[in-house]
């Protein structure tokens, strides 16, 4: 059977398997149900896997779950015409970048499958782990946070910069006044020896 006939495809177990690149699925033009899941090392699905499909949908069934995703274009697929999304299990980044989920595909997923919707996780940032992604608000909410965080990030590393350099201005000074110091040139002998010389002279008789 060639590709182009395939209905249901399982990509499942590559421990392997880190990336799935553009044009990957290009011939599978009947493939009804899509597994991929339990692959531990895949972190990223490119958005143009499923490039030559969007035209003519073929895909009712997603099942990405138990993989290492951190994110997922919405531009990967046309959800709208997915009836069954499976996400839960991964290690979600709930960013802007995921932050269209809730609105689209949180009520397919609601609809089809409540009990896994409510295992999809966040991982990072860390103010948002243990949280469900479907449950979080609108664009704003994950945006603003996330733009709150990086400031902060930012300001915090800015001052630990401006700490080091200080640091080593007072170092750079400290060390040059003390190789000064221990440079500094010993008192002539025949100074000193005048010095007595003169003090023995003005003794009285």
């Amino acid at each position: 059977m060639g590709l182009h006939k395939m209905r249901e495809l399982r990509i499942s177990g590559m421990k392997q398997l880190k990336r799935v690149g553009p044009a990957t699925f290009d011939h599978l033009i009947s493939l009804q149900v899509f597994y991929c899941s339990f692959n531990p090392e895949l972190t990223d699905i490119d958005k143009d896997a499923f490039r030559a499909l969007r035209q003519q949908w073929p895909i009712k069934e997603m099942y990405v779950h138990n993989n290492g995703l951190r994110s997922l274009s919405d531009e990967l697929v046309p959800w709208s015409q997915v009836e069954v999304i499976d996400l839960q299990e991964n290690p979600w980044r709930c960013d802007c970048k995921m932050a269209w989920v809730p609105s689209v595909l949180g009520p397919i997923i609601k609809r089809n499958l409540p009990l896994f919707g409510q295992q999809i996780y966040c991982q990072e940032p860390s103010q948002w782990r243990g949280v469900s992604l479907l449950s979080l608000g609108d664009d704003s909410e994950v945006c603003v946070d996330q733009h709150e965080h990086l400031s902060s990030e930012r300001l915090h590393s800015s001052i630990w910069i401006l700490l080091a350099i200080a640091l080593t201005i007072v170092a750079g000074v400290g060390l040059t006044l003390l190789y000064k110091h221990y440079r500094r040139p010993p008192p002539s002998p025949n100074i000193v020896y005048s010095h007595i010389q003169y003090c023995n002279l003005a003794l009285p008789t």
